[in-house]
């Protein structure tokens, strides 16, 4: 039987929660999302989900989800803008709070670093 929930995001047929489990960086679910990345990439996800896991596809899908809210319909410009910048919070643009503070410690360094070897500090 498949749940209510499955089939508000697209998982209409027996075997597609399997099949669109969750690949890639940002662990995308659901078949609506595999469908709004190929329409996005120009990537058949639909009949080949296993592609969204290749790195190629699984940054920008990473980065056009979490600028667009696609996986958890909050937009990462809601926790880092020009205003602030909270990694923790950030995490639920992906999902919950799960490892949020591990990951807002490693976003810190990822920045130092970029802030000691970038060019652009301006930008950051």
């Amino acid at each position: 039987m498949i749940k209510k929930e499955a089939k508000k995001n697209g998982n209409t047929e027996e075997g597609d929660g399997l099949k669109y489990r969750g690949r890639g960086l940002a662990h995308m679910t659901w078949k609506n999302n595999y469908k709004d990345a190929s329409e996005y990439l120009n990537v058949d996800f639909i009949n080949q989900p296993e592609k969204a896991a290749e790195l190629d596809y699984a940054v920008p899908i990473l980065i056009w989800g979490s600028i667009n809210g696609i996986f958890s319909k909050r937009k990462l410009s809601k926790y880092i803008n020009e205003d602030k910048i909270d990694y923790k919070l950030a995490r639920y643009v992906i999902n919950g709070q799960n490892y949020a503070n591990e990951i807002a410690a490693n976003a810190k360094c990822f920045e130092a670093i970029l802030r000691q070897t970038s060019n652009l500090i301006e930008a950051f």
